[in-house]
């Protein structure tokens, strides 16, 4: 009975982002503010094109042009837009 009273947590993946920091803005909305840093990672070869992400976080973890090295949290969730479903990911510094 003690087992089935548990509450179930939700499992969390990680990604391990390095890449240099190209902007950094902050965002405020009904449920309060919170940072968004946008983050470019090198190609692998000149022939590819680099990535760019955006992590957000509650506290601006680093500045302009500066080279990161951070652990995201990556959140799933599902949402509805005119009677269509998406399904997206959003990056969560802790």
């Amino acid at each position: 009975m003690a087992e089935a009273q548990k509450k179930i947590s939700k499992s969390t993946m990680q990604v391990n982002i390095s890449g240099r920091v190209t902007d950094v803005q902050q965002i405020t909305g009904t449920n309060g503010s919170f940072y968004v840093t946008q983050i470019v990672i090198p190609a692998a070869d000149v022939y590819q094109k680099p990535q760019r992400v955006q992590v957000n976080s509650d506290y601006p973890f680093a500045k302009s042009d500066e080279d990161v090295n951070i652990l995201a949290n990556v959140n799933p969730r599902w949402h509805n837009s005119k009677g269509n479903w998406y399904f997206s990911c959003t990056l969560w510094k802790d």
